[in-house]
């Protein structure tokens, strides 16, 4: 039992969850996108980091109402392009190597949730388009330049959700 998933963890409605290797070169843009995330949404958003099996997402997105991920996704031509991805809208863009730099990546493991049925009513995806993920490789420039706009972009979308979500939640019959 990882600590994500611990017995104890308090479950929030909106999570963001950062995907990525430190050790692939721009797979590790998630990763380095977590604390500058944690820092800007503190005290209104959790943001998690997950370096591991993406099997291991699943279990973490039971129980939320939305969820935002960041990963580095394979270049497709404008290394440092960020693609936002509403999961239900655009889900077919998940079929092209968008938003996975893995074998069993991020877009499979949100189709076995979704048919599991621990997929949170809202989804949305950041994928930075990478230039090399070679064990051992630096973040490179283009990755590394769109990391204030990913930020941005992520905390925009995830403050906008929250406000949405606890709207909801002190709405009442009249």
């Amino acid at each position: 039992m990882t600590i994500a998933q611990g017995p104890h963890r308090q479950k929030s409605a909106l999570e963001v969850h950062c995907l990525g290797n430190l050790d692939r070169g721009d797979d590790a843009v998630g990763l380095l996108v977590k604390p500058l995330l944690a820092e800007r949404l503190a005290g209104e958003v959790r943001v998690r980091a997950h370096d591991g099996d993406p099997l291991a997402l699943i279990d973490g997105w039971a129980g939320l109402e939305a969820l935002i991920c960041v990963d580095a996704a394979q270049p497709l031509g404008a290394p440092g392009r960020i693609h936002r991805i509403n999961y239900y809208a655009q889900s077919r863009l998940l079929a092209e190597p968008v938003a996975t730099t893995h074998h069993f990546g991020l877009a499979d493991a949100l189709s076995l949730a979704k048919v599991l049925n621990q997929l949170p009513a809202t989804v949305l995806i950041f994928a930075v388009e990478g230039v090399c993920f070679d064990l051992g490789a630096e973040l490179t420039p283009p990755v590394a330049d769109a990391i204030p706009r990913l930020v941005a972009g992520v905390v925009v979308e995830a403050s906008r959700l929250n406000k949405n979500l606890k709207g909801r939640t002190h709405q009442t019959c009249a």
